[in-house]
């Protein structure tokens, strides 16, 4: 480097020693002091894990909805959900999948079949595979009843009728941890019954007869075939039920 150079870079020095200086001195003077090192590294990891808590970042990992809070949803014609389809022509479709080309609701004495103009779709099982599908009678919620219900394996691309009580049951089920069996509620008459169904058969079974006020927002799974629930404004000595569904399974068929 020519002697030129050796003295611009000497002159470029003292420079930058005095525009450092006249920063530490604006900062000093303004009250803002830099923390340490550990302190930025102990308030990047305060937000890191205030981030990682927030309620939008939670990953839901429930495998059915409470008992008090399901979400059946309501198909009119050319409506679909997760792509389960209620077409113009009257068909359960699953995709490009025909589930069931009609839909009967109903017979009459003289043979007259009712076919489906509403469905109501049950949340899904915990993988995703089974739903059912209850078909009813008429557009308006208030008229008609859901008499058929209908059992549908995604996976096989299936629906087979099932027989839910009297009266199709009500909108509520749930499921066991393996998907063997559901277990859905029939309300009516002054009485509640429990259905079991046996996804692998499609065939189900009636719990005994319980009071009317059985709490179908209590029930929870004790192991993965018994359940319990409690009874409301109870004032009688039996105030809960615990059931077994392979217990109830092996009663006689209704």
């Amino acid at each position: 480097m020519s002697t030129d150079g050796k003295q611009q870079v000497g002159s470029i020095r003292p420079l930058w020693a005095g525009v450092l200086s006249t920063l530490l001195l604006v900062g000093c003077t303004s009250g803002s002091v830099i923390p340490p090192s550990s302190d930025l590294n102990q308030k990047s990891s305060e937000l890191n894990d205030a981030a990682s808590s927030s309620p939008s970042e939670v990953v839901q990992t429930d495998t059915q909805a409470p008992a008090e809070q399901q979400d059946w949803r309501t198909l009119l014609p050319t409506q679909a959900v997760d792509g389960l389809t209620f077409t113009a022509d009257g068909e359960l479709a699953y995709g490009d999948e025909v589930l069931l080309s009609e839909i009967p609701v109903s017979y009459s004495s003289d043979d007259t079949v009712t076919y489906a103009k509403r469905l109501i779709v049950s949340p899904s099982s915990p993988s995703g595979a089974f739903r059912f599908v209850k078909a009813c009678e008429a557009e308006g919620s208030e008229d008609g009843l859901c008499w058929s219900v209908y059992l549908v394996n995604t996976r096989e691309a299936t629906a087979e009728k099932v027989d839910i009580g009297k009266y199709g049951g009500s909108a509520w089920v749930q499921w066991t941890a393996d998907e063997r069996y559901a277990v859905l509620v029939e309300q009516h008459d002054g009485a509640t019954w429990f259905v079991v169904v046996d996804l692998a058969a499609g065939e189900s079974q009636l719990s005994e007869e319980l009071p009317p006020n059985v709490e179908i927002s209590s029930f929870e799974w004790i192991d993965d075939r018994t359940f319990h629930v409690d009874f409301r404004d109870c004032t009688t000595a039996e105030c809960d039920f615990t059931g077994n569904v392979e217990d109830i399974f092996s009663a006689n068929s209704y």
